[in-house]
């Protein structure tokens, strides 16, 4: 093939450069000059394609194709005609480039049209699709937030597209509840569908559900049974307010928060074991944490730490502190909008949300 290319090549230049010659030599041999020019350009085009060829290049494989190539070739063609007619080998005198050259324009604005039409098409559907797949996810969300005595917990779930990597979940008992929060790497649907595997080994888990340290570890051995190469963070929280305590496992999670409001102090708990899917038999321990009447307990995705301003700045762990010192004094459902409220304001208001977030507060009354 490569020298085959060779030679068309040398073939072409060779004409090329004769007909050019001729012309400035001003050679009266028309006809000679014409079949020149007309050769080259017949053997210009599969000399094009060998050399792309020979480079790697393959046209892109479509249905409308040939209606493209059909255009050039008839365009090509004419331009051809029109050669032979300029040496006085056609009857006729009429030239036939502008009729070939308006058929290319016509075959490649028609293929043009085409693919713009299936490119909508092809959006519109994936739009239904995304649509779908977020009221699906919203469906393994839990429909309510679950009343504890002694409680007051409230949720925000603000996924930065249509479906999200993070999740949250309920496990109650008769004398408590369990949080748990995750965030799975990534964005979009890929992050999803593990979002709603951490859902069913949930839900397999609340027999466990006073144990954060074993649900943990069933999600761990779940995500890396089934989705290997794929990472989360996770923490759960099981509370028992009449005790007056509260058990925390963690695999890589943001903190948990405990604002003191008898103390006016924020205690940050660090308990945290591997990321899930690192390592199956990765082990996971509870932590005790004591309720006081007046705490409020924060678990959060990173989502709200990492949330940036047009300087590229986080909101941070330390604004996150100021906040929430400053809000003490609104109730749990009233802290988590204004919160979230100076976060978007971190971000300014024109800003696309950069990441997945969800939050999850619990006042202990």
């Amino acid at each position: 093939m490569a020298g085959f290319a060779l030679s068309l090549l040398v073939l072409f230049v060779g004409l090329a450069a004769l007909a050019v010659h001729m012309l400035r030599l001003k050679s009266k041999d028309r006809t000679l000059l014409w079949f020149g020019l007309f050769v080259s350009q017949l053997v210009a085009l599969p000399v094009l394609l060998a050399i792309g060829r020979q480079c790697g290049y393959r046209p892109p494989r479509s249905s409308w194709a040939a209606i493209m190539f059909a255009g050039i070739f008839i365009f090509l063609f004419s331009v051809i005609v029109d050669h032979l007619r300029d040496a006085g080998l056609t009857p006729w005198q009429f030239r036939t480039e502008p009729f070939g050259f308006l058929i290319n324009l016509g075959c490649l604005g028609y293929v043009a049209v085409k693919q713009f039409v299936t490119n909508e098409q092809q959006l519109i559907a994936i739009e239904e699709e995304m649509k779908s797949a977020a009221r699906i996810q919203a469906s393994i969300l839990p429909g309510s937030v679950p009343q504890v005595a002694g409680l007051r917990i409230a949720v925000r779930y603000r996924p930065m597209t249509a479906v999200a990597g993070n999740f949250y979940d309920f496990l109650a008992t008769p004398g408590g509840v369990g949080i748990l929060i995750a965030d799975v790497t990534g964005h979009g649907v890929p992050a999803a569908l593990v979002a709603s595997m951490v859902k069913v080994a949930v839900v397999s888990q609340s027999e466990h559900a006073d144990d954060p340290a074993s649900v943990i570890s069933a999600l761990n051995h779940v995500i890396c049974r089934q989705v290997q190469g794929q990472l989360a963070t996770a923490a759960y929280l099981f509370l028992e307010p009449l005790l007056g305590r509260a058990l925390y496992a963690g695999a890589g999670h943001p903190p948990l928060l405990i604002w003191r409001k008898s103390a006016r102090a924020l205690m940050e708990l660090r308990e945290n074991g591997l990321l899930l899917g690192v390592r199956g038999a990765e082990q996971y321990v509870n932590a005790p944490v004591e309720l006081k009447s007046g705490d409020r307990l924060l678990l959060y995705t990173d989502g709200i730490l990492e949330a940036s301003n047009n300087r590229q700045e986080f909101f941070g762990a330390e604004r996150l502190t100021g906040a929430i010192a400053a809000l003490e004094h609104l109730t749990a459902d009233a802290f988590a909008d204004a919160l979230l409220g100076k976060v978007a304001a971190w971000s300014g208001s024109g800003s696309q949300q950069t990441d997945d977030i969800t939050l999850v507060v619990v006042d202990v009354c």
